[in-house]
């Protein structure tokens, strides 16, 4: 049986000047990035994340590392 996947896409705006970023999906780091704006268009950066029914089920917390 093959396992459903969903797109979570973030988009990160306005005020990153160099900062380390950690996105956790239940508790578990699953992507780390440096993002600085980029003045032009106000925009940082877009992360997709694949993520399982269960990891989609899960609390998504973004932190400044």
């Amino acid at each position: 049986m093959k396992e459903e996947l969903m797109v979570l896409e973030l988009h990160f705006q306005e005020g990153f000047d160099g900062e380390d970023i950690e996105i956790l999906v239940g508790g578990r780091v699953v992507a780390r990035m440096r993002l600085r704006t980029r003045m032009q268009t106000g925009l940082a950066h877009i992360e997709k994340l694949m993520l399982s029914n269960d990891e989609a089920k899960r609390e998504v917390q973004i932190a400044i590392a």
